[in-house]
């Protein structure tokens, strides 16, 4: 919980017992009602500073955490991108999973894909070949050797597609390889 939501907690606290005091008393029995007022914790009432710190203590180094979570994010875009590639549905299913511009290498020739349409054009029949298919289905997701935010999935000298991380940390398909 934040500070601020702290303190309207403790606020609310504080105004509903001073209400209940000023209004509570005698019940319909006689019975004289009372209100009983538990201290409040004083770390309720710490300094943004404080809070940080202790924050910080509890839950370690969260750069190496954050890096951690961004790494399986990458691996689990890298898992996604196996399943699509070995399923091979539509264009529609391989499109969010590409950081436009993607370039296409086959035989030292390169073809740019810019955007949908131009997927559509060249169809999943010219990316999916049996031979990318056949690296694709033995890539283990969690083992892939990732450097400087990019990864080969496949046979780095046969077929293969490059994972990378574009200006914005979204993860996906850079390259499509192929030998022939």
């Amino acid at each position: 919980m934040g500070n601020k939501m702290k303190a309207a907690a403790v606020l609310a606290v504080c105004a509903l017992a001073v209400f209940g005091a000023a209004t509570l008393g005698t019940q319909p029995s006689g019975e004289k009602r009372g209100l009983a007022v538990k201290s409040i914790p004083a770390k309720l009432f710490q300094s943004p500073e404080d809070a940080a710190e202790a924050n910080e203590n509890q839950y370690g180094n969260t750069s190496e955490d954050e890096a951690e979570m961004e790494m399986s994010l990458f691996r689990s875009t890298a898992s996604v991108v196996q399943m699509e590639i070995t399923t091979g549905l539509t264009t529609e299913y391989l499109d969010p999973l590409l950081l436009y511009p993607v370039r296409v290498v086959r035989q030292g020739e390169e073809v740019i894909i810019n955007d949908y349409a131009d997927l559509e054009k060249m169809g999943l029949e010219a990316l999916y070949t049996p031979e990318l298919l056949e690296a694709m289905s033995e890539v283990d997701p969690e083992n892939l050797e990732i450097q400087d935010w990019k990864a080969v999935m496949g046979d780095p000298e046969g077929a293969c597609v490059v994972l990378g991380k574009d200006e914005n940390g979204l993860t996906g398909i850079t390259e499509f390889r192929y030998s022939r």
